[in-house]
């Protein structure tokens, strides 16, 4: 559905449809670029790494967002970690023990994402 999108917004006359042609001529190649335009502003542009972790965590966030609300919770659903971070700013998890954690990245403008992480 995703891609039939793509192509009718690609036509000719996209803007303007009529019952000889309809959208008009597809140029895949614009829909092409439209469908990678898309894919990339997904909400899965936050990167983290190095996982698993030994000391310092990164999270490199997309370009559209400067800053975001980090919380780290371990298998019990407690709140170990909150902090107002910039993109590619460490977290230091020396202290936290080994296991597994869930990592919550909030932001004002996109829904709250999680990453499973794992501290060695």
């Amino acid at each position: 559905a995703e891609i039939y999108a793509y192509v009718r917004e690609s036509a000719s006359q996209y803007t303007t449809p009529d019952f000889f042609i309809g959208y008009g001529i597809p140029d895949f190649d614009n829909a092409l670029t439209l469908g990678l335009e898309n894919q990339f502003n997904s909400k899965f542009d936050f990167e983290i790494f190095p996982n698993p972790v030994i000391s310092d965590l990164v999270v490199k966030l997309p370009y559209s967002i400067s800053s975001a609300t980090i919380m780290i919770h371990n298998l019990f659903g407690q709140l170990v970690y909150e902090n107002q971070l910039e993109s590619m700013q460490p977290i230091h998890m020396e202290a936290l023990p080994n296991g597994l954690y869930v990592l919550t990245i909030c932001t004002a403008t996109q829904d709250a994402v999680s990453f499973k992480v794992i501290k060695e």
